[in-house]
């Protein structure tokens, strides 16, 4: 099973490979280079993205992306972690949909073993969903943690 340290590498070797990057990429690198991402077709278009940071929150659960259409891909992540490690329940880590398909990954408070798992149902709980206009994030988010996320269409 693969980790989160491990998914987010694949993430940036494929980056790296498409831009003709060689270094190691920052997470505000990462954010540049899907920027900077054409597609083929007729001409050369720049693929539309946004990103910002989320703080967990009880009580809004809906972000604005403000792209033009809802995005083919989100992928959200914990950025910092301020929840204190004597907290109980599952912390979520990782989460991404990716043209109809939700990965994401967690941990349970007191284990360093992380679950992954790719499937084709929406899981409140764990996914992130995105609209024409907002992205849904998970609710299983930790108050006061920050989260990164990235959208792209």
């Amino acid at each position: 099973m693969s980790t989160v340290n491990e998914k987010m590498t694949a993430i940036c070797d494929a980056l790296r490979e498409k831009s003709g990057e060689t270094e190691k990429l920052s997470l505000d690198d990462i954010v540049r280079v899907i920027g900077e991402l054409t597609s083929g077709g007729e001409g050369t278009e720049v693929i539309e993205y946004a990103s910002k940071s989320y703080t967990g929150s009880t009580n809004n659960k809906t972000i604005s992306h403000g792209l033009t259409s809802a995005p083919s891909v989100v992928v959200m992540f914990r950025y910092e972690s301020v929840t204190s490690s004597s907290s109980s329940g599952q912390e979520l880590l990782f989460s991404a949909y990716v043209k109809g398909q939700y990965i994401y990954a967690y941990k349970t408070s007191g284990s360093s073993t992380v679950t992954c798992r790719k499937t084709s149902s929406y899981t409140e709980n764990y996914c992130i969903r995105a609209a024409s206009l907002n992205i849904t994030v998970p609710s299983n988010l930790r108050t006061g943690d920050v989260y990164y996320w990235v959208a792209t269409r």
